[in-house]
């Protein structure tokens, strides 16, 4: 039997193959259906190649492309649909939907050499709770930006979807203010230009 590797645990798997599996061409080709998917492709194709593995992504224009992903208004926002065969077909409800679908595809691989593995398996799965955050204490425990994309890429992986940065408080302020710029704690405050970077950082994943 296989055992589950995503977290949270998918409301319906079937696993289609205990021997047969998936293996991932190093020249990626993606299908989507709308163009603001991209952004989740070129994510994927980044976070697989930190796992040593260079692929090459190019979008293809058919769904006979390695992997394809597609809006579907007829699925809930937050739900998604997995299916890996012949090559990997993802469809959601929404963007960030889609996007979790990625993140179950990345916690189902398997480094098996020079190759990258998926197994032969049919999901199902959407969120129990609509919010699903971490919150960050900014005020008491300063952090830079680059450590904030870290954590926002983690709460990704496991599939939070608000991230809560307490700027504010006794201990300090981080929050830049155009009004009273001297409000900033000296060494432990933030830029606009960086908190912007950072929300569109998070909203794409």
């Amino acid at each position: 039997d296989q055992e589950n590797k995503i977290i949270p645990v998918p409301k319906e798997i079937e696993y289609l193959s205990n021997t047969m599996s998936l293996k991932l061409s190093k020249d990626l080709k993606i299908y989507c259906s709308e163009d603001n998917l991209r952004s989740i492709a070129t994510i994927f194709v980044e976070q697989l190649n930190l796992l040593g593995h260079k692929h090459q992504l190019s979008y293809d224009k058919s769904t006979n492309a390695n992997i394809s992903l597609l809006l579907d208004d007829t699925l809930e926002a937050e739900e998604h649909r997995i299916t890996t065969d012949q090559n990997i077909k993802i469809s959601g409800g929404s963007y960030n939907a889609i996007s979790a679908a990625m993140t179950s595809i990345l916690h189902l691989l398997e480094k098996k050499g020079e190759d990258i593995l998926f197994p032969l398996v049919k999901i199902r799965d959407f969120p129990d709770a609509s919010y699903r955050g971490l919150m960050i204490d900014l005020a008491r425990r300063w952090h830079t930006i680059e450590t904030l994309k870290k954590l926002i890429d983690l709460s990704a992986f496991y599939k939070l979807n608000y991230m809560q940065l307490h700027l504010t408080d006794d201990q300090s302020f981080t929050f830049p203010s155009e009004a009273y710029p001297k409000l900033a704690t000296i060494g432990k405050h933030y830029s606009k230009e960086e908190l912007v970077n950072l929300v569109d950082y998070s909203k794409r994943r």
